[in-house]
């Protein structure tokens, strides 16, 4: 259980996390199980070295299409934009702001980041977008619409579609979805949710609700499956492209990856991390970002893409430069066949 808005359920979730985790620091590593699947670990970055429970390291967390990535991490008191390498620390922060901060959940549209709660002078309970330079911090107004518009206040769970507007969770237990520009929000359903994504389509809603993995109906809101993965469930992914095509990866507060299929099969991928929390989706690689308690972990498969749309690759300036003469060559031989049918025409 994360950080919320109240204290008393930052109190509640801390007491949840703390008892999840083994009390000990340890490191997150695949098991055989999902070296054999194709799954590849790494070490985004350390954030709060040694801590080992709930409610003092990294938790917003968010990587916009130009590649940033924002971490908002409550023990440091900072909400911080990094280039999206491995081997980041607070000290190699392109941007950051300090303050108190009480930013959760978290997300990108484009190269916009979406937060849920502010501080930095901002009253707390909204959404708010932020520049990659955190620059521009501006509350965003989110309401039910109607002739007598009530405020939505944020929760824990962001994610964006692919389409460009931003799931959320509300501390009135709804999920909505808000099309940025537009104060109205539109109401999904009825659901006290954590650790929300999207399927890379963007028709379904993945979410950890009640110690439980839900998927729903982006459209209607239905309730279409139901999974327990076992691992405290916490943020979540949606695999696109290869064999796992549908899989759902779950990090969980007891430390462990969890793979289900869409069957419900399940699979432990990695084990021994420390609190697994928050997730957001990279959509530079198609590798997906995992807090814990110290460290963000970067979780890729092969051959597939975790979150996010499969990437396709960009050619390297030398590809595009040979491209571009080859282009250049087909037009001229056909140049000068065309010249040699016109003079032998003569």
């Amino acid at each position: 259980m994360k950080q919320a808005s109240s204290a008393i359920t930052l109190m509640f979730g801390c007491l949840i996390g703390v008892a999840a985790s083994s009390g000990a620091k340890a490191d997150l590593v695949l098991t055989a199980q999902g070296t054999a699947l194709g799954f590849t670990l790494s070490t985004f970055g350390t954030m709060n070295p040694g801590n080992t429970g709930c409610c003092s390291g990294p938790f917003g967390l968010a990587v916009t299409t130009d590649g940033h990535v924002l971490v908002a991490d409550p023990g440091l008191n900072k909400i911080m934009v990094f280039n999206d390498v491995n081997g980041q620390t607070p000290a190699t922060a392109l941007n950051t702001i300090t303050g108190n901060f009480s930013t959760v959940g978290a997300t990108a549209v484009g190269n916009t980041f979406w937060g849920a709660g502010v501080g930095n002078g901002n009253s707390g309970g909204t959404f708010t977008t932020y520049s990659t330079n955190l620059a521009t911090i501006t509350p965003q107004t989110v309401n039910t619409g109607g002739a007598n518009p009530v405020a939505y206040h944020p929760f824990l769970g962001m994610a964006t579609t692919p389409d460009g507007h931003v799931i959320a969770t509300t501390d009135s237990g709804k999920i909505i979805e808000i099309t940025p520009g537009t104060a109205a929000a539109r109401f999904i359903t009825n659901a006290t949710a954590d650790g929300v994504s999207v399927s890379p389509d963007g028709t379904k809603i993945v979410a950890e609700v009640g110690g439980t993995v839900q998927v729903f109906d982006r459209t209607t809101g239905a309730l279409l499956h139901t999974y327990n993965p076992g691992n405290a469930p916490d943020g979540t992914g949606v695999i696109t492209g290869g064999p796992l095509d549908g899989y759902i990866v779950v990090a969980g507060n007891d430390g462990r990856l969890i793979l289900i299929a869409p069957d419900g099969t399940l699979t432990t991928i990695a084990t021994g991390g420390t609190r697994l929390d928050y997730t957001a989706a990279d959509p530079t690689n198609g590798s997906l970002l995992i807090d814990s308690s110290d460290l963000i972990y970067r979780l890729g498969c092969e051959g597939c893409s975790i979150g996010s749309p499969p990437v396709t690759a960009v050619p390297e300036a030398s590809t595009w430069a040979m491209m571009i003469l080859g282009f250049f060559g087909v037009g001229f031989m056909a140049y000068r066949r065309r010249n040699q049918m016109s003079l032998s025409a003569a």
